[in-house]
């Protein structure tokens, strides 16, 4: 069993020295069709690109990316030092 579960996934390569992750190069958004940097990504909730987009918090109604990244974590220090 060992052996047809090991065959069944698929191969590990391993990368080249070439290979840069992630991409430096900018690409186009499929959905805004716009051009972004390198680490930006698309909030399907918010329909906009993000800049090292994390997450979108549904407490803040917000996308927590580059720009909110401090406040966010500063958020969660005061509501659970206030909690405590």
């Amino acid at each position: 069993r060992r052996v047809m579960a090991y065959q069944t996934y698929p191969a590990v390569h391993a990368k080249t020295t070439d290979e840069v992750f992630p991409s430096l190069e900018w690409t186009e958004c499929k959905n805004c069709g716009i051009s972004r940097p390198p680490r930006c990504h698309h909030c399907r909730v918010c329909n906009r690109c993000i800049l090292r987009f994390d997450h979108h918090c549904v407490w803040v109604n917000n996308c927590i990316g580059q720009y909110n990244y401090r406040n966010f974590l500063l958020l969660l220090v005061f509501l659970t030092v206030g909690c405590w």
